[in-house]
């Protein structure tokens, strides 16, 4: 009894510290609260706070080089950003490594090169590593899409006997997939970040978290995430998820609010519920000790998840849309897609899009982001040839547009007499005029909006231009469109962004045109579902920079024409 007293009373003193969270604790949550709602000088107070505790990461010199960074302090910026570079500072794919707003600015300055070279290499490093091991990620990734096969929300919607019958064959799947983890830890040990990447990691994190059955499996397998933290060689959302599912199971309440329980009415899930959590007011600062999101960001992210699962609409093939899709799009009068430039599935979209709808009995203007001076031989000619002897595809290439497949798409597209095509981005004598690029190109769009009110209209652009919300402070392309009164094209306009997951493309991120390699590009769109390629739109009542997604699960660098 004795025993028992002392052991409770230490349990009681342990997780007494543990929520006060320490002052390296107290700091990074305040850091990085206010690194979230972007005030950056209190942020960077509290970040470098943090490098005063012995608990501090590699994560704390970062987002402090960030934080000075955007408060216009470089030098500041730079000497922390080069800390986190020494130790060992890297991204999970290039991608992400182009895509970092250090990079973006800093690549082309002579005193941030060097240090940004580092985690370059760091991060080459990395994808080396994990592409040695590419079979297993392959066998994983597999695995793991086995083990979402009847997890679907959409189950739900079918009758008792039959989700019963497909849960059967779920259970049995899970468990074969945890045979044949066991078999590979026991031989190499738990598939770590270093050895297989993040997403092999996480992948054994899903297996195992299902692995209810086994609650022997799922103990060790926690013991083995915890020490791997110590290196950061796992996610924390593994031991988090495992730790929780473990105590939930057990009917006790979990720590870290990975758990929840989904509320559907009339076959939709309207919210998600945290089943019961120990001390909720100090959640935050646990999450926090793993790196992990605030709660609240965390089941918005979640909800979102459900929402692409119950309304994805799977595309087989690019090129040639079925009617699905066609009913998909048939009350908007003006699509906006847009691109990573350099890439071959946009283009192929654009051509299924624009074959669909006219296939329906729609007429269409299809636009492109090509000044019309510099495409002057075809619009006289109309011809093959003339597409690739224009000035557009013959001059030196810039940022990837001048590519075989938008070429392609002009050539398939000439040849549909429902289409008519037009060049919307700014000849050189525009740039005289008053007024921004996206500002002017939003004209000569709503020109041709005005001169065939009753055609359904495509365009194609970067996919910065269309945004239906300002970028850093600017209004787009997308924004003059759907603020113009005059047009009232609010309910009529969708906005679709291409969104992907690895592969190739062609095109300038800062470091003029280069074929870049894509690696595994996680993200929200590339984990909810496992279609090749879908299509989904936002809720009305969502503010996001774009109406939808269309995702392909692989991108395709597009050939320039005058390489």
């Amino acid at each position: 009894m004795r025993l028992l007293g002392i052991s409770i009373l230490l349990f009681l003193y342990s997780f007494h510290v543990f929520c006060q969270c320490g002052k390296y604790l107290d700091y990074r949550f305040k850091a990085d609260s206010c690194y979230r709602i972007s005030s950056f000088q209190e942020a960077s107070y509290y970040y470098k706070k943090c490098l005063n505790y012995k608990e501090k990461q590699r994560v704390d010199y970062y987002y402090l080089a960030v934080s000075l960074m955007k408060i216009n302090k470089n030098d500041s910026a730079l000497y922390f950003y080069r800390i986190a570079a020494k130790e060992g500072l890297r991204y999970t794919s290039t991608q992400s490594f182009y895509d970092d707003d250090i990079v973006k600015k800093n690549s082309n300055l002579e005193e941030w090169k060097k240090t940004i070279s580092i985690v370059k290499k760091n991060t080459e490093r990395y994808i080396e590593k994990v592409n040695l091991n590419s079979e297993f990620l392959k066998t994983i990734l597999e695995k793991k899409s086995l083990d979402k096969k009847y997890r679907d929300s959409k189950i739900n919607l079918l009758s008792t006997e039959i989700k019963d019958s497909l849960w059967k064959i779920q259970k049995q799947i899970d468990i074969d997939n945890q045979q044949w983890l066991k078999k590979e830890i026991k031989k190499n040990g738990w598939p770590k970040i270093s050895k297989v990447g993040a997403e092999g990691d996480m992948a054994a994190g899903v297996i195992v978290q299902h692995a209810d059955n086994d609650t022997t499996f799922q103990r060790y397998c926690l013991s083995l995430l915890k020490k791997l933290w110590k290196s950061r060689d796992t996610s924390p959302k593994n031991i988090a998820n495992l730790e929780d599912r473990l105590l939930i199971n057990s009917n006790k309440m979990q720590i870290y609010g990975t758990q929840y329980e989904t509320i559907i009415v009339n076959h939709k899930i309207i919210d998600l519920k945290l089943k019961p959590t120990v001390d909720i007011t100090c959640l935050n600062k646990r999450r926090v000790a793993l790196t992990m999101e605030p709660v609240e960001i965390y089941l918005e992210s979640e909800k979102k998840k459900c929402f692409i699962k119950e309304n994805a609409i799977k595309v087989n093939q690019l090129e040639s849309l079925n009617d699905t899709i066609y009913n998909f799009f048939s009350d908007f009068k003006l699509i906006m897609v847009g691109e990573m430039h350099g890439t071959i599935e946009p283009a192929k979209f654009t051509i299924g899009l624009a074959q669909v709808l006219t296939r329906n009995g729609d007429s269409v203007q299809l636009g492109l982001e090509i000044p019309a001076e510099e495409m002057a031989k075809f619009i006289s000619e109309h011809s093959d040839s003339s597409i690739y002897s224009s000035e557009f595809f013959m001059k030196r290439a810039i940022d990837g547009r001048e590519n075989y497949a938008w070429a392609e798409l002009i050539s398939t597209l000439n040849k549909n007499k429902k289409v008519k095509l037009f060049f919307f981005d700014i000849n050189k004598k525009d740039y005289k005029v008053s007024g921004n690029r996206d500002s002017l190109m939003y004209i000569k769009i709503k020109n041709q909006i005005q001169k065939y009110p009753n055609w359904k209209i495509i365009t194609l652009s970067g996919n910065i231009h269309n945004m239906i919300k300002p970028f850093r402070g600017n209004n787009t392309m997308g924004c003059y469109i759907i603020n113009d009164h005059e047009l009232n094209l609010s309910d009529k306009l969708c906005s679709i962004n291409h969104c992907y997951n690895s592969g190739t493309m062609y095109n300038d991120v800062g470091n003029g045109l280069e074929l870049r390699q894509i690696q595994n590009f996680n993200s929200i769109y590339s984990t909810s579902v496992d279609y090749e390629n879908y299509l989904f739109l936002y809720p009305k009542t969502k503010a996001e920079n774009y109406n939808g997604i269309y995702f392909t699960r692989y991108v395709t660098a597009a050939k320039i024409v005058n390489e």
